[in-house]
């Protein structure tokens, strides 16, 4: 009797134990740790004349002086010295960005979130003293809020 009283109390526990396991945390999607505000650090922006590099400025920012908020679905609020700027719609695609402004997107390329830093780059050309340049922009920002 003791025995099979052991041996149900072994199952029991067996049981319980299999039924209530934890299920492994899904990683979260990028979509998902987008979400919140962002403070601009700094920018580097890297400039090119015929994929030939010919100079780099960095810009850094202050606190409130330039940011993001992604909100809930697929809203981007840009913001300008603590201030609501613009806002845009966004669709996201693996790690790229195609942010809708109304005119032509802006693309965010290899877009990553590393804890409360957010990465991304952008190329556009720009005219410098009468000369046409290929320029990447790499942006780091911080987390300020979910």
């Amino acid at each position: 009797m003791k025995k099979q009283a052991y041996i149900t109390g072994l199952l029991f526990i067996f049981l319980t134990l299999a039924l209530t396991s934890c299920k492994k945390d899904e990683p979260a999607s990028l979509g998902d740790l987008l979400i919140g505000k962002w403070e601009v650090q700094n920018l580097r922006m890297v400039y090119f004349l015929e994929n030939v590099k010919e100079f780099e400025y960095i810009d850094y920012y202050y606190n409130e002086e330039f940011g993001y908020e992604f909100t809930g679905g697929d809203n981007i609020i840009q913001y300008i010295d603590g201030d609501a700027y613009a806002m845009a719609y966004f669709t996201l695609d693996g790690n790229s960005i195609s942010i809708d402004t109304g005119g032509d997107p802006i693309e965010w390329k290899n877009v990553a979130v590393n804890g409360n830093t957010l990465t991304w780059e952008e190329t556009r050309t720009e005219v410098y003293n009468e000369i046409t340049y290929d320029v990447e922009y790499f942006f780091t920002a911080v987390r300020t809020s979910k």
